[in-house]
């Protein structure tokens, strides 16, 4: 239900900048202009907003997933086996 409050106000913007684009692509057409350059400069512009952040983000995410993932043990080997008995046998190094 909360999913709603996200997905109708999106759909709206949508709906406005699709409209908003094919307006200007029919103004361009009738004006002798090239009607996808503006319409997609139009759509690019009107979307910008909403979406700025979504190229640096999934950079910055790659960027920090590749340097600074990883697993850590807070626990000796003893330790983990006297809680896992019989596990360690069978593991094999690879």
């Amino acid at each position: 239900m909360i999913g709603l409050l996200f997905i109708i106000p999106l759909a709206i913007y949508y709906w406005i900048v699709s409209t908003i684009a094919k307006g200007t692509f029919r103004w361009a057409r009738n004006r002798g202009k090239n009607p996808w350059l503006w319409s997609s400069f139009i759509a690019v512009a009107l979307l910008a907003p909403v979406f700025w952040d979504f190229i640096p983000i999934h950079v910055l995410h790659k960027y920090k997933c590749a340097t600074e993932a990883g697993f850590t043990v807070y626990k000796t080997p003893e330790q983990w086996k006297t809680e896992n008995p019989g596990v360690a046998k069978t593991l094999v190094p690879t």
